[in-house]
């Protein structure tokens, strides 16, 4: 499981300092939250970018001539079926 450390610790021989990032087992993960030594990573689900959002893009950079980059980007990002 992935850690950030809350405090200074050794955990696994490695001397940790506060916000310092770690993987531990699911045991010792438990035990490190328990006693306020470390909390889990939050990760972030990345979110994907939708048509209607490419559309509004798309219409207000052709505008301005930058039909090129933004054709690029939506290739990129949302690829033909």
């Amino acid at each position: 499981m992935k850690l950030v450390a809350i405090k200074s610790m050794t955990y696994a021989t490695r001397r940790l300092e506060a916000g310092d990032r770690f993987e531990a087992s699911l045991r010792d993960a438990r035990i490190l939250i328990a006693i306020k030594k470390a909390q889990e990573v939050k990760t972030r689900k990345s979110a994907t970018v939708g048509s209607a959002a490419l559309e509004i893009v798309t219409t207000a950079t052709t505008d301005g001539g930058a039909t090129g980059e933004v054709e690029a980007l939506s290739d990129a990002v949302m690829p033909e079926s």
